[in-house]
């Protein structure tokens, strides 16, 4: 989410297009430098910026603003706009930074990315050299992947995908506008597409769309740059009100605009749902009023955020904790001051003399951009030519685990089944009748999963079915609060008898593994507001989720194997899913005695109650060593296949009505 900030972008100084001036506001300079710090604390995870990314709203609506004044004074001045200068000037301002970063990402690639990040990195830079990276990010649903692996090195590239698409397609929109209607025209143009950009958002919302589609969307954020479009269409020419009453309503306005939006920066997390009912478009709204107040001669808001201390403001992102081994203050500070000093040499090295015409004159943009993009896709090829494997997989073993036999997989080519997952040896088949055996829950379930589908392809004792499914939770329904990153609407994930087939499978035993998603923040019909894991509601509707569920296995034959959740590594899950007051250690605790507490309340005979938590991570505490199994978990919550194995072997006795059959040992993983 961090938006693509450039130091002294814009409007460092008086800009000329042809012989046509527009005015240097320095008051814009520093609500642009205030926006880089929102988002820079937010993104050290200070609990008092939970609303610092939407300085990247406040971008978007003063990049309409800018871009807006610079086509309306040349259309003034000249009676005419020259797409060529304008595109000409766009390329010379982003395309050699976001080459040179574009070429660190892909050294970062080579030498320090983890695996997940280099088998993703060739769409990923491709689709920023593209700038479409907000809909890779969409149609690749990244940003919830990124709960429990590291980001994409270019994610940031996000609100610049935005931009670019905005820079080219808005000046033609605007200069046919003109050419028709004037400026009434336009301001019409602008209008209309504005109250398209919110109705489409809030059709989407209404339709159940995640909430990476409503935040990455072009179609629903360009409302916010069309608002900084309008403001410089009812600036131009007359920037300030001639009557003084009018110059102090703005100005006064403005202030408290100012004083609003940093509200919302220190308040409104992505979680909540008032973000895009309305959150967005508000905050789009304070920040005009801001730009329009910045603009006057004089008043507060010029005095304030004209300081030069607020204009000297840069861009961060990768060193992190884990990397520095320092605390959250010392590590704000540090990333603070190598962000300011790579954005201050970027600007005067690179981006100033390349925008000022002293480097890269006459055609020659026009040929380095090709070569320096061609240059970064050859290096990407050979980075990525050999991807290393996942270190999670989550994906069943067996395609369709209803209709293969643990006979036809032994006897089958080696290909049929996964290499990753593919036994050295092929045990006899069992003479007894494979015991057939469901798993079910959410993400860290499928991951355990594959460790009893193998053991499963190793015995020949079974047959599984891994039903689990990631962010779907075993209590169905609602909205689902993932703190600071956002909201999943959990009517997707469907009932039981949809979700995993038990009627069709017929199970004898239905394991159970479900985590974080039990206890994350949750909104019900029922309810009023959001309630939380702990809560009277929360944990009355949880307790009758877990009885209907038992019972509606149950009816279908089966019996239940319920495993506790196990612990999670703390730095992981605390920064993602937890408020500041409930710790996850003893949110899982708590879950795990609702779990135990499950037999006395169906029946023994009907459900079992393993103590997973216990078994994985020893007198209450994370470890990634598991047995002689390194790294079993290597995102801090999900196991390896390796860890699902060591867990599948334990396992074992309890699962397989041939309990023999568990002496055949899988080999030991490296």
């Amino acid at each position: 989410m961090v938006s693509h900030l450039r130091w002294g972008a814009g409007m460092a100084r008086v800009k000329s297009v042809g012989k046509v001036e527009i005015p240097h506001w320095p008051a814009l300079d520093g609500l642009r430098g205030l926006a880089v710090a929102a988002v820079l604390l937010f993104h050290a995870g200070f609990g008092w910026a939970r609303g610092g990314y939407l300085g990247v709203s406040a971008f978007f609506t003063l990049s309409g603003f800018l871009i807006t004044t610079l086509l309306l004074t040349e259309w003034r001045e000249t009676g005419r706009v020259s797409l060529q200068r304008f595109w000409s000037r766009r390329l010379r301002r982003l395309m050699p930074v976001a080459l040179v970063a574009l070429a660190g990402i892909v050294v970062f690639g080579a030498v320090v990315a983890d695996p997940d990040q280099v088998r993703g990195l060739r769409a990923d830079v491709l689709a920023a050299l593209g700038y479409s990276a907000n809909w890779r990010f969409i149609f690749s649903g990244q940003s919830y992947a990124a709960q429990f692996q590291a980001s994409s090195p270019v994610l940031h590239f996000w609100s610049l995908a935005i931009e670019e698409q905005f820079y080219l397609c808005f000046p033609l929109l605007a200069l046919l506008a003109l050419r028709l209607r004037g400026r009434r025209g336009l301001s019409v143009t602008l209008v209309v597409l504005s109250a398209g950009s919110i109705a489409m958002g809030r059709w989407l919302l209404d339709t159940g769309a995640s909430p990476d589609r409503l935040y990455y969307g072009t179609d629903t954020r360009a409302f916010e740059l069309l608002f900084g479009a309008l403001l410089a269409v009812a600036l131009a020419g007359s920037p300030s009100p001639r009557r003084r009453v009018s110059r102090l309503a703005l100005q006064g306005g403005g202030a408290l605009a100012l004083l609003a939006m940093i509200v919302l920066w220190a308040t409104l997390a992505q979680s909540d749902r008032w973000l895009h009912r309305g959150g967005l478009l508000v905050h789009a709204v304070l920040t005009a009023l801001v730009v329009a107040s910045a603009v006057q001669p004089a008043g507060p808001v010029r005095a304030l955020l004209g300081r030069a201390s607020l204009r000297r403001l840069g861009l961060f992102l990768w060193l992190d904790a884990d990397r520095t081994g320092l605390s959250r203050l010392p590590l704000f500070a540090l990333r603070a001051g190598v962000t300011v000093a790579l954005a201050a040499c970027s600007y005067r090295l690179l981006e100033r003399p390349i925008r000022d015409g002293r480097r890269l004159t006459g055609r020659r943009p026009w040929a380095v951009a090709p070569a320096g993009a061609v240059a970064v896709c050859v290096a990407l090829v050979v980075v990525t030519a050999s991807p290393p494997q996942p270190a999670i997989v989550y994906s069943a073993v067996l395609d369709h685990p209803a209709r293969v036999s643990p006979q036809s997989v032994l006897s089958a080519p080696a290909a049929s089944v996964p290499s990753s997952s593919a036994p050295a040896a092929s045990a006899p088949a069992s003479s007894a009748r494979p015991i057939r055996i469901m798993v079910v829950g959410d993400s860290v379930g499928q991951t355990v999963g594959r460790g009893i589908e193998r053991l499963a392809i190793r015995t020949g004792a079974a047959v599984v079915s891994n039903s689990a499914l990631g962010w779907c939770a075993i209590g169905r329904g609602g909205v689902v609060h993932l703190f600071d990153t956002g909201t999943l609407d959990q009517r997707g994930c469907r009932d039981w008898s949809e979700r995993w087939n038990i009627s069709g499978f017929h199970p004898d035993v239905v394991v159970v593994l479900s985590t974080l998603w039990e206890i994350a923040p949750r909104e019900q019909p029922q309810w009023d507001g959001v309630r939380r894991f702990g809560e009277p509601d929360y944990d009355r509707w949880l307790w009758s989720e877990y009885l209907a569920m038992t019972a509606y296995v149950s009816s279908q034959g089966a019996r239940v194997v319920w495993l506790t959740a196990p612990c999670a590594e703390p730095a992981q899950s605390r920064a993602r899913f937890w408020s500041n007051d409930v710790g996850e250690l003893a949110a899982l605790v708590r879950l795990n005695r609702m779990v135990s507490a499950l037999p006395a309340a169906v029946a023994p005979a009907r459900l079992r109650v393993i103590d997973l938590f216990a078994h994985v991570c020893p007198r209450g505490e994370f470890t990634q060593r598991l047995g002689d199994v390194d790294n079993a978990r290597p995102d801090g919550m999900h196991f390896s296949d390796a860890g699902a194995d060591w867990v599948a072997e334990w396992l074992c006795p309890e699962l397989l009505d041939n309990a023999a059959a568990c002496s055949n040992r899988l080999p030991p993983h490296s």
